[in-house]
C-alpha cells in the first residue's frame, strides 16, 4: 500500500511477504534483512502502469523504515509513479548489493 505523506514523502507498506531472497540472503533473519536494507544505497520500485504493464524505477535509499514492513521513500508526489500508485497500489521494492550479487524482493 502506498500513502502520500506530503510534498516529497511516500510510505510503502509491505504485505509482510519477502518474495525472493537471492544469494546468501536466503538464510537471513528479519533483523539481518533490515540491516541489509539500511546499507542499500538505492532500491528498485516496481509499479503497474495504466495499461497493466510493469514499471521499474531506481530510487534513492529508504530514508526511514519501521521493521521490514514499512518503508519511507522520498519522491516528487506529482511524478508518474505516484499517479500509478494512486490507481493501482500493487508495488514491490527490490534491494540489492551489486558487489556480492545478492538481493531481496518485498511485495
Amino acid at each position: 500500500m502506498i500513502e502520500n505523506m506530503g510534498m516529497r514523502s511516500l510510505i510503502w507498506k509491505s504485505t509482510g511477504k519477502v518474495v525472493a531472497l537471492y544469494g546468501k540472503l536466503c538464510k537471513m533473519t528479519p533483523e539481518t534483512l533490515a540491516k541489509f536494507v539500511d546499507h542499500a544505497t538505492t532500491c528498485l520500485v516496481g509499479s503497474v502502469d495504466e495499461e497493466g504493464f510493469p514499471q521499474t524505477r531506481a530510487m534513492l535509499a529508504v530514508r526511514h523504515r519501521d521493521g521490514i514492513r514499512e518503508f519511507y521513500l522520498t519522491t516528487n508526489t506529482s511524478s508518474a509513479k505516484v499517479k500509478q500508485f494512486q490507481v493501482n497500489e500493487k508495488a514491490s521494492l527490490y534491494f540489492y548489493d551489486p558487489v556480492r550479487f545478492v538481493g531481496v524482493l518485498f511485495i
